[in-house]
Parts: structure tokens; sequence; C-alpha cells
């Protein structure tokens, strides 16, 4: 079973309000069983996948960090362009309402507008790029010349990042970083932001599984 489904399944049931001994009662399997599954300890069958995603009103591909989307199924075209399409869509949007509800948390207006401003950067590189593909494309739409844009943008999203290094470093005496990491842990976003946790953990996998293959 990949790791999605023991947090998810636990997550739903807090949701809920609902104790590991109901739960299990409910889903006809043992307390220490279910324990198990939310721990990730042992895995489960295709029948209790099914079972819990009835149970919880969710689909089977959420369960299994497949699809952000709870409830509705996907089109065996989404399936097969997943990458570029509306399941990453939903899995940035996601992310991003979680990332800048805690950086309204940490009330660091510089912050928010650089890390604002590395986004818009990331965005217009992309879609100039894709933009420049299409043959009725025309640079008068932009007022950077193609020769200056992507290299100038580039170097403007390591300032800023290293900025946002700064900014964010508690060993340079910034309590404020201090006090949120401890009262808001990366571990507490299931229950704070349950609609939206499985898109972060799914991203977070991602990019690491990007680096890890350049690092190799």
């Amino acid at each position: 079973m990949n790791s999605y489904f023991p947090r998810t399944i636990t997550m739903l049931r807090r949701e809920k309000g609902l104790s590991q001994k109901q739960a299990a009662a409910d889903l006809e399997i043992s307390q220490a069983l279910l324990s198990h599954y939310e721990k990730g300890i042992r895995e489960c069958g295709l029948d209790f996948v099914c079972r819990a995603a009835d149970y919880y009103d969710v689909t089977a591909d959420f369960l299994l960090g497949r699809s952000p989307n709870r409830t509705e199924g996907h089109p065996e075209r989404v399936r097969r362009h997943a990458v570029a399409g509306e399941i990453n869509r939903e899995l940035i949007s996601n992310f991003l309402e979680v990332l800048y509800s805690r950086l309204t948390q940490l009330s660091s207006r510089k912050l928010t507008v650089n890390i604002s401003t590395y986004l818009f950067l990331a965005l217009y590189r992309i879609f100039r790029r894709v933009d420049a593909i299409s043959p009725t494309h025309t640079e008068e739409f932009y007022t950077l010349p193609e020769s200056i844009y992507s290299g100038y943008a580039l170097a403007a999203m390591e300032r800023l990042y290293a900025d946002i290094e700064e900014q964010t470093d508690p060993n340079a005496g910034f309590q404020y970083i201090k006090r949120f990491v401890s009262q808001h842990p990366v571990s507490d976003i299931p229950e704070q932001y349950p609609a939206q946790s499985n898109s972060v953990f799914k991203i977070i996998e991602r990019a690491e599984s990007s680096v890890q293959k350049m690092h190799k």
C-alpha cells in the first residue's frame, strides 16, 4: 500500500470525529487491524479499500493518493494526460491555498511579496515558453525581448530565493519563524487542512522524486 492510504484513512476518521473502535466496528475489522492500517504497518486488500471508500464517501483514487478530488471520477482521457491535466491543476491549487494560509499566519508582508514574485516569475517564464509554440505567437504582447527575459527572469528568481532563505532562517534570529514552526508543524497539516493535505504531500513526493532522478 502506498504512503498516502494510511494518512488518508486516519485523516478521514478524525474528520468524522470517530474513534478507532467505532470505525473498526463499522468497517467490520478489529481495532488492532485498523490501527495497523492507519500506521502503515500492514497492507490491506482491495475489499477493504472499497469498503473504506464507501464508508467515508470518497473515491478509491482519493484514498490511494491518485486524485485530490474526493468524490468525482476521472474519465480515461484525463487519466492518460494527468501530468498536464486537471489533476495536477487541482494539486497546485490546493497546495497554494495551504501555502498562503501559512504565510498569512506568519504575518510577514516582505516574505509573502517575495514568494509571490518568485511564483509570478516562474509562471511567466513557463507561459512565454509555451506561448512561443503557437503559430500565432507574437512578441508584441510582451515588453521584454526574448533575448532578455529568460536569463534575467531566472537570475531574479535565484536572488529572490536567496532572500526567502534568509528571511526564513531560524538560526538568523527570526523568532517568529521558530514560534510558527513549533506551533504549526507540517505534521499538523492533515488536521488543519483536511481537504488540501493530500495535494501538499503529493506535490512534495513528486518534487523530491524529480530531484532524486537528477541526483542519480
